[in-house]
């Protein structure tokens, strides 16, 4: 009989806190849009919960989009518990193309036609000049596999669309359910992963 080790492990994603896109209600995307004063807050909230609930034991790395909003949080992360950090370019924002900087009125007004294919077919329809959720899917599929074949307890800070794909992904859910979950400003999501189960252990939101 073939001795296989298994894979136990704690996932913890962090969504980054409130940035200018967020503040303005435009799809931020793949812009490196600084921190607001409210998100500067919300950064020291989720470092101090992760210390006053000890999230923070047993982790060995940290990822991150290599986007300001999300590198300055793990950064601090980092500097704080003494782990290490790395970026990885798979974690980046869904690529919204000629929507980046525009709120879903403005999308509508401008670019009426693109935006009822987005809604209607918002898994396979590439926005123009951007890409589609299902190829966004592909790319968050790769580097959740790499990191996790690497076998450490971690933190993922991340975006929220990533977030949700990342979460899909664990859970072995497809596309359809996207829209099934939230995940607000400096929202942490812990997930235990075993072998190839995951489920949801905790969530915490800091958006207010």
């Amino acid at each position: 009989m073939l001795y296989r080790e298994c894979i136990n492990l704690k996932i913890v994603l962090i969504r980054h806190t409130e940035c200018i896109a967020n503040e303005l209600g435009v799809y931020g995307g793949q812009v490196d849009y600084e921190l607001t004063k409210k998100g500067k807050k919300q950064l020291d909230k989720v470092i101090k919960y992760l210390y006053d609930s000890k999230i923070f034991e047993g982790i060995e790395h940290v990822y991150t989009s290599p986007l300001k909003r999300c590198y300055l949080l793990a950064n601090k992360i980092s500097k704080t518990f003494n782990l290490p950090f790395n970026f990885k370019s798979n974690l980046i924002e869904t690529n919204f193309g000629i929507f980046e900087g525009l709120s879903n009125e403005e999308i509508k007004k401008n670019f009426k036609d693109d935006y009822e294919k987005w809604c209607n077919e918002y898994v396979t329809f590439a926005i123009p000049k951007g890409e589609s959720l299902l190829n966004c899917s592909k790319r968050v599929s790769l580097v959740v596999n790499e990191i996790i074949n690497k076998n450490k307890n971690l933190i993922i800070v991340a975006h929220g669309g990533i977030i949700k794909l990342i979460i899909l992904n664990l859970l072995k859910l497809d596309l359809s359910h996207y829209w099934n979950f939230y995940c607000g400003n400096g929202s942490i999501i812990e997930l235990s992963y075993m072998d190839d189960f995951a489920y949801i252990k905790n969530i915490i939101n800091f958006n207010n």
